[in-house]
């Protein structure tokens, strides 16, 4: 698939095109820490879509699921990215539904279970 920063290779998975770890702007590090994200400057090879990126640093409580003892994914300040499951690649339009994680500076990240697209509809994991 092809986007404005760059071609992406995900993977097909169960009747869904599924892209994780796809960076949707600069890496919020030095003079970018705490600023407006901006642009990504884009890639010009293939972006390998098959691994969720990196979640925000935070710390890691053990045995506390809801205060970071995940163990997913790595911790990296380049966290800017964004997972997508679509049912086609084509130019169809269809309508889009945006989670952003909470987490308070202590947890979270998109690829936490319950923030898979994989889960919706209609899983009591979706929660707002």
């Amino acid at each position: 698939m092809h986007t404005r920063s760059g071609p992406i290779r995900g993977a097909m998975e169960d009747d869904l095109a599924v892209s994780r770890g796809v960076s949707y702007a600069a890496p919020p590090v030095g003079p970018l820490r705490w600023r407006p994200a901006q642009p990504h400057h884009g890639w010009s090879t293939t972006l390998d879509a098959t691994a969720y990126g990196p979640g925000s640093p935070q710390v890691v409580r053990e045995g506390d699921p809801m205060l970071g003892s995940h163990d997913l994914p790595p911790f990296d300040e380049d966290c800017l990215t964004l997972n997508v499951w679509t049912p086609g690649t084509d130019d169809a339009r269809r309508p889009v539904l945006v989670r952003i994680h909470g987490g308070a500076f202590l947890s979270g990240s998109g690829a936490m279970p319950n923030h898979s697209g994989e889960t919706l509809p209609g899983t009591a994991t979706w929660w707002w």
